[in-house]
Parts: structure tokens; C-alpha cells; sequence
């Protein structure tokens, strides 16, 4: 076996009849009659079997061709011509690897000298009946019997020997009184069983799966149906039969090895379709310049190595341009290589000018330093000068950070022990994480393990957002919050059942809450809604945390329940407020016409109309607030000056007509108060409703609960005041009753 490299690609094997590509397809070659065909996908490590397999089927083809031309010496010219047709398309069809030419060369010697050429379809044209072909070949002679071929005097001799001694033996059977029925029948019977033998064979071949092996056997059933017995006409048409059977199970098992063909040339289509996909990757690499990106190209490259079985053209030129990519990229990786080595280099160099100035802050920091605030400057810019600058060679980079820690640390030291402000806050510090300490501790006493669970995150957070501290407390302190989070922990993987209980439990009350939330939502309970939301919200936080692929759906379903509940509210207080403009305009409209009767020239027709406005704009309700003064103020002047005018021409007395015209003064005052508390009351109306519209803008975090707990107060606040002013106001109107009376 040899390993052949030319333009087509490298080859596992070849010789003068195929060879094995290098993803392993076994293809014979092309020859004089006919195109070549694949033969079979080679295993790994199978070629010299395969290729074994492949000139063992090309040597029994070639016996049986050299017995199926000598059996056809007897027959006549057009049986011979049919037969021989039928073989040369045997053995063009036939899956095996060796000298055709040579083969199919004896089958025309015996056919008639024609050769079959092979076209561009790869097709066989058969003869030499054509124009074109009968250029090539040498006229033939007008005696008919030249078309045969002359048999060599000897091959003669041996043939009629041959039929004499046949003879002979067919008149010995006959002369020892064996019956030539008989000996037909008998003869017959054993074929018959021969030829289902080999059916059965071949069906049961035709389920198998391993082609190649499947292939080499039917072919040996092919040669022994062959050279079976021949069949008396009784048991012809069994035979027949099985003839069918045996050619459908060869056509089943032809069609399926098409189909496994099929699906390896697909495989070949999809492994060459990925190694186009890193091919792409390999050309975006190499076009962008990533010559830093050594991992990717090593997991490309492994990749690459273990996609086999390929189209081999197709594969050969994707092999050519990876290398050249390849190529492309290692040669620039050099150069990238060098160049950061330069500047590993160059950013040593930079860090150790930076670590000279720091040394110099450093030493500058004592007892007797007077701006601790100018050294922390500088501090703080070589901090951002040192991020800018890149890596060092890797052999120094451990040096160099370590001097740096170390002279920050000094420095930082120094200023603990020199600066009282600075150590009172490092101290304060210090106190922070001891109490985040002791709480971590006590978590394992926690009867609720949820909610012990969902604190040790919070401390976790807690601790992260704390300052620095000393740096001789700073490892002592970790290691003790550490040892208390990982006992905790380690409880919880302990009792998780229970955990997973309590978690369950508190979703059932937080969905409980949901209910109830959302049967707020759905009510016009506009006084008290806003409390009983706010009552729930309290609840929800007291409850501990649900499982956490609950948690957040039930949370979303609360916050929309109170979400839609407040916007409706807010809707509400918007179409009172639309309602107050409306009566804010009405009452405009009541006071111009009341400044406008005051002019009429008929003062008492002007006074009852008058008392009539005064009537409706009592009736019409709240304005708003901002306007409420304005308005009730626009409404006395205009009520004064009818009324004055009205006492000038002596339509109405003084205070006797009161009852009249004019409220009495009693009656004024208690009206003036009412209208004051009124505009009192108003007033903490929309302060409340201003400040429950901001609580539902507010995230329940722990700022924002702490700031709805102040705007709460706020609220009840209000509510309590405006409670007091309202029951002022029923007082008052019971006393205006009883003066007006």
C-alpha cells in the first residue's frame, strides 16, 4: 500500500485500478468502457481489508465471467449476443476494483470486436453502429462469417473431445438400466432445495446493516445460483418464483445501501458546511487582526482536525485556504507576540516610576503631616494612573504588585495611627462589621430558617457596602463573618425540608394577601382604600420570603393588584377635580351676574334675582382649593355691593332686614367659620390624596419603606385633623340652624 500525494489531494491508498481518498472513500478509477463509481466508506484503520475485500469481488467476477463465455460456445448467435449483453452490464455494474479493461476486452472478442466507450454521462455506448464510432475500428469484412471470431485450432480439438466424452457417459447411464426420468427427477429435486437455500440466504442478507460485508456475500450467492443444477420443467415455475425472490431481496439490499450512501454523502455535505462555518471564523480573525486570539484559534483548529469523511475536491480547497489562514495568523502572531513584550516592557518601566512617587507620599505621611487630605489626593491619582497602564512581563508581575500593596498598605497604616479623624472612622467601621458579625451568628437561632435565608443575603450586601477597616482587623473580621455565613449555611442544607415548608406557608399567606388586595382594587372604597392597602403592604413585609420560583410571580400579582387600585383612585380624585373646575366656573358665572344686577335701575326686581344666585351658588359644590378664597371673596364683594346699593335706596333696613336680605351678624359669623373650615378641610384632602399618590410611587426597598412609614404618619396626621375640623363643621351648622330659626 501506498501514500500518493498529486493535485486531486492525498490518497490512503492507490494503484493503477482506485484508490482511498482522504476522507476515506474508496473510488474505482475510470477506465476505457466505463466511469468509475465509490465504492464503499472506508473505517478507519480498515483500508487494507476493505481494499482486500474490493480485488477479491473483482477475482470471482473474473471467474465467473471466463465460465459464463465458455458455457456460451454452444449456444446459438442471437442467444450468445443477448447473453453477452447481459454480462457486460454485470460487470460494469458489479462493486469490485481491478483490470476492466482487460474483463470487458474478452466479452467483446467473444461479442464482435466492439468496445464500449465511455461517454460523458457515464454511460457505455455498446457496438459500433454509430458513424462516429465506426471511424475508430476497422471495416469489416462483407462475408458475414468474418464477424465471428476464428477459434484457435486447439480450443477446437478440446471441444469436440470434450462433447465425445459426454457422449460417452450419457450411454453408459443409459446402458446400466438407470431410468433417465428418474435420474432427471432426483437431479431436480436437489437443485430446487439448492436454489431456496440460497433464496433464504439472501433475504435473510437483505435485513443485515454491514454493507460491505453484505455486498461481498451476495455476490458469492450470485456466482452459486449460477452454477446450480438446471430444473425440469415440472418445477420450473417454483423456480421462477424463487429467481423473483432472490432479485427482490438483492434490489431491497441495493436500495438500501443507495440510501446509506445517501446519508453518508449528507454527512459529507454537513461536515463540510461546519468546517465552512470555522473556516468564516478563521477569515474574521485573521481580517479584524486578532493576533492576540491564540485560544480561539487553538479550539478552531481542534475542531477542524476532528471533522473526517468529506467530499475530497471540495475538502482539499477549504484544506488549502485554513492553512493559508493559518499560516496568515501564526506569522502575525509573532509579531503581535514581540510587540506586547515591548510593551509588557514599556508598562514595567511606568509602574516603576509610579511606584517611586508613591514610595515619596508615603514617607511624607507621619505625625507632624498637616494636609491628610492633599496626601489622599495623590494617593487616589496614582491609584487611577496605576490602573491605566497595562501588564508586565509575567515573571515581574507578582514583584511588582506586592510592593504596591505593601506601600499602600503603609501608608494607610501610617494615617491610622496618625490621623484621629480617619481612625475614628476606620473604628466605626470596625464596630459595623462585628455587629453584621453577631448578627450572622444568631442566624442559626432564627425560628423562621426563610427568612433567616433571606437576611444572610441582605448581611452579605451590607457588608460589601462597609467601609474600610484596619488592616490587622480586616482578615480576623472576614474569616469570623465567613465562618458564621458558612455555618448557617450548612444548617439550612440541613434542614431543608423545613425550610422548604416555611417558604411554602408564607406563599400561601402572601396569596391570601393577593385576594385581598385585589377585592380592594375592585371596590370605589375611595377614604379607606388607600388604608387597607397600605395595612396589606405592612402585612406583606412581615411575612418572610416564598420559594424563589414564586416569589416573583406572586410579588407581581400584589404590586399590580395595588398598582390598579391607586390609578383608578387617582382617576377618581382626577374627575372630582374636573368637577371642581366645573363648579368653580359655575359660581364665576353666579358672582358676574350678581355684580350685574347691582346696576339695574329696578333694585328690588335685581334683589330677588339676586337671593336666587345666592341659592344656586350655595347649591353647587367644591371648587378647587387654590381657588376657593378667590371665588367665596368675589362672592361677598358682589352680595355687598347689591345689598349696599339696595340700603342706599331703601329697599331693604339695616339690621332688622337682615332676615331679609343679608344674613344677621350671628349668622355671618357662623358661616364665616364653616366656610374656614371648609377651606381647612379641602386643604387636607389634598394633601392626603398628594401624599398617597406619592406612596405608590415609592419601591418597598429598604429606603423606600422607610420613607413610606414617614408619609403614613404624614397621612394619619391629616386624618386625624381633618376628622376634628368636619366635626366642628356638623357643630357649627346644628348652631347655624338655631339662629337662622
Amino acid at each position: 500500500m501506498t501514500t500518493t500525494s498529486n493535485n486531486s489531494g492525498v490518497y490512503i491508498f492507490e494503484d493503477e485500478f482506485g484508490y482511498i481518498t482522504s476522507d476515506g472513500r474508496l473510488i474505482q478509477r475510470d477506465n476505457s468502457y466505463f466511469k468509475g463509481r465509490e465504492l464503499a466508506v472506508v473505517p478507519e484503520g480498515k483500508s487494507d481489508e476493505v481494499v482486500s475485500y474490493y480485488q477479491k469481488a473483482f477475482d470471482q467476477l473474473n471467474t465467473y465471467v471466463e465460465k459464463q463465455l465458455s458455457l456460451l460456445k454452444s449456444e446459438s448467435e442471437s442467444e450468445q449476443k443477448e447473453a453477452l449483453d447481459r454480462l457486460t452490464r454485470e460487470i460494469r455494474e458489479a462493486d469490485a476494483m481491478g483490470n476492466f479493461d482487460e474483463l470487458l476486452s474478452k466479452v467483446n472478442v467473444q461479442l464482435g470486436g466492439g468496445q464500449t466507450e465511455i461517454q460523458e454521462n457515464g454511460q457505455s455506448t455498446e457496438g459500433v453502429d454509430s458513424a462516429d464510432q465506426s471511424e475508430s475500428v476497422d471495416e469489416a469484412p462483407e462475408d458475414t462469417e468474418a464477424e465471428q471470431p476464428q477459434q484457435p485450432e486447439a480450443e477446437t480439438e478440446d471441444s469436440e473431445k470434450e462433447e465425445t466424452e459426454n457422449t460417452a457417459i450419457q450411454s453408459e447411464e443409459v446402458e446400466s438400466g438407470e431410468s433417465e426420468e428418474t435420474t432427471d427427477e432426483e437431479y431436480s429435486e436437489e437443485g430446487i432445495g439448492y436454489y431456496r437455500k440460497i433464496t433464504e440466504e439472501a433475504e435473510k442478507l437483505a435485513e443485515q446493516t454491514d454493507m460491505q460485508t453484505v455486498q461481498h456475500e451476495f455476490e458469492n450467492l450470485k456466482f452459486k445460483w449460477q452454477e446450480g443444477a438446471e430444473i425440469v420443467e415440472e418445477l420450473q415455475e417454483e423456480y421462477d418464483a424463487l429467481n423473483s425472490r432472490f432479485k427482490e431481496a438483492e434490489a431491497s439490499f441495493r436500495q438500501r445501501k443507495e440510501e446509506y450512501y445517501q446519508q453518508q454523502r449528507e454527512k459529507r455535505e454537513k461536515n463540510l458546511q461546519q468546517r465552512e462555518q470555522l473556516l468564516e471564523k478563521m477569515r474574521q480573525l485573521v481580517k479584524e487582526e486578532k493576533w492576540n486570539a491564540f485560544n480561539e484559534v487553538k479550539q478552531i483548529q481542534a475542531k477542524w482536525e476532528k471533522i473526517k469523511n468529506l467530499p475530497a475536491e471540495e475538502a482539499q480547497k477549504q484544506q488549502e485556504e485554513f492553512d493559508r489562514l493559518f499560516s496568515t495568523f501564526e506569522g502575525n502572531k509573532v509579531d503581535y507576540l514581540v510587540e506586547k513584550r515591548q510593551k509588557e516592557e514599556d508598562n514595567l518601566t511606568g509602574k516603576l516610576v509610579l511606584l517611586d512617587k508613591l514610595e515619596e507620599v508615603v514617607k511624607q505621611a507621619g505625625p507632624d503631616t498637616d494636609s491628610w487630605k492633599q496626601l489622599d489626593e495623590d494617593i487616589e491619582q496614582l491609584n487611577r494612573h496605576w490602573k491605566k497602564i497595562g501588564k508586565v512581563p509575567k515573571e515581574q508581575a507578582d514583584q511588582i504588585w506586592n510592593r504596591y500593596r505593601t506601600l499602600l498598605d503603609e501608608y494607610y497604616n501610617r494615617k491610622y495611627q496618625h490621623n484621629e479623624e480617619y481612625r475614628k472612622e476606620l473604628d466605626k467601621n470596625v464596630k459595623e462589621r462585628e455587629r453584621l458579625c453577631e448578627e450572622a451568628e444568631k442566624l442559626k437561632d432564627e425560628e423562621d430558617l426563610a427568612l433567616a435565608a433571606r437576611k444572610v443575603n441582605q448581611l452579605h450586601k451590607q457588608w460589601k457596602k462597609t467601609g474600610p477597616v484596619p488592616q490587622e482587623k480586616n482578615e480576623e473580621l472576614w474569616q469570623r463573618f465567613k465562618t458564621a455565613s458558612d455555618e448557617f449555611n450548612q444548617f439550612k442544607q440541613e434542614h431543608l425540608d423545613t425550610l422548604k415548608e416555611q417558604e411554602q406557608k408564607n406563599l400561601e399567606q402572601k396569596l391570601e394577601l393577593c385576594e385581598k388586595a385585589e377585592e380592594v382594587r375592585d371596590s370605589e372604597d375611595w377614604d379607606n382604600g388607600a388604608d387597607k392597602m397600605n395595612a396589606l403592604m405592612e402585612q406583606w413585609k412581615e411575612i418572610g420570603p416564598a420559594p424563589r420560583r414564586k416569589a416573583g410571580k406572586v410579588w407581581k400579582r400584589f404590586k399590580k393588584a395595588m398598582d390598579d387600585y391607586f390609578e383608578r383612585r387617582r382617576e377618581h380624585f382626577r374627575q372630582i377635580r374636573k368637577e371642581q373646575k366645573e363648579n368653580y366656573r359655575k359660581k364665576r358665572e353666579i358672582v358676574e351676574q350678581i355684580t350685574q344686577l347691582a346696576e339695574r335701575d329696578d333694585i328690588q326686581e335685581a334683589l330677588a334675582e339676586a337671593k336666587k344666585l345666592q341659592e344656586q351658588f350655595k347649591s353647587i359644590g367644591f371648587v378647587p382649593i387654590k381657588k376657593k378664597d378667590k371665588i367665596w371673596k368675589d362672592y361677598k364683594e358682589a352680595c355687598d355691593l347689591i345689598y349696599g346699593k339696595a340700603r342706599e335706596d331703601g329697599a331693604i333696613g339695616g339690621k332688622g332686614d337682615a332676615g331679609q336680605g343679608e344674613p344677621s351678624s350671628e349668622a355671618h359669623r357662623v358661616q364665616k367659620e364653616i366656610n374656614k373650615l371648609r377651606k381647612e378641610c379641602d386643604r387636607l384632602n389634598d394633601e392626603i390624596v398628594r401624599f398617597s399618590d406619592t406612596k405608590t410611587f415609592i419601591k418597598p426597598n429598604k429606603k423606600g419603606i422607610q420613607l413610606r412609614e414617614e408619609i403614613q404618619q404624614k397621612i394619619e396626621a391629616a386624618e386625624a385633623k381633618l376628622k376634628e375640623k368636619n366635626e366642628r363643621i356638623e357643630q357649627l351648622r346644628r348652631e347655624l340652624e338655631d339662629v337662622e330659626d
